[in-house]
């Protein structure tokens, strides 16, 4: 399953990175001479994809979660699912978004026979995107502040914690109908290290998602 997962974020997040030399198009207001109203995207052939609004979700995937706790160091690795819901607003040659989102998981691990114990309820995100359309596709990329809540134990100290980082990555959503598309989308989770009890604790995680979206317009 980790090969899977670092197959798909590396897909999803190369996504957004090619989205650079066309953002530095978009931004140039000659390149679009001809640019149609900002809620929409013309085909040549005439087809309409629609860009501004809401739109719900559902996410799943997988998650691989790496701790460090007291020094020691592990990593596990579980399937993923939830929900999303955001809003989209076309400008010239770009589409920007705020995104949320809310995934439970079921992250476990363990070193020393359960002496040192490390597990995840779930993920939460709000995030900004910025994205390039191109036809039916939109390649972006996103970052935002993300949440968790980690269960550790270490011997006979135990706690559970909500932590506040940071989430960065990227996908390509690709619209099937006016009002429903599918996406790919990589992301990788960062909680920084704090002292809980009478240790140190910190981790990351890196999720690849597949989701279906349906716009609300």
């Amino acid at each position: 399953m980790r090969t899977i997962v670092r197959v798909l974020a590396t897909l999803s997040v190369a996504a957004a990175i090619l989205t650079v030399p066309f953002m530095a198009t978009a931004a140039d207001p000659n390149a679009w001479p001809n640019l149609p109203p900002p809620d929409r995207y013309a085909e040549p052939e005439g087809r309409v994809w629609h860009r501004t609004g809401p739109y719900v979700g559902l996410v799943a995937g997988a998650n691989i979660a790496q701790w460090e706790v007291a020094g020691f160091n592990f990593d596990d690795t579980a399937w993923i699912g939830g929900a999303m819901a955001g809003f989209n607003v076309r400008t010239q040659g770009l589409v920007l978004g705020l995104e949320g989102d809310f995934l439970l998981t079921n992250i476990k691990a363990d070193l020393a026979a359960g002496t040192v114990v490390a597990s995840t309820k779930y993920l939460a995100t709000v995030r900004g995107r910025v994205g390039v359309p191109i036809g039916p596709a939109l390649l972006y990329a996103t970052a935002g502040v993300a949440f968790t809540e980690d269960k550790l134990v270490l011997g006979p100290a135990s706690t559970n914690e909500t932590k506040v980082g940071w989430a960065a990555g990227g996908g390509v959503d690709l619209e099937l109908s006016r009002s429903m598309f599918v996406r790919l989308e990589g992301l990788h989770y960062a909680f920084p290290e704090r002292d809980v009890s009478i240790f140190e604790a910190k981790d990351q995680q890196t999720t690849a998602r597949i989701a279906v979206g349906f716009k609300l317009n």
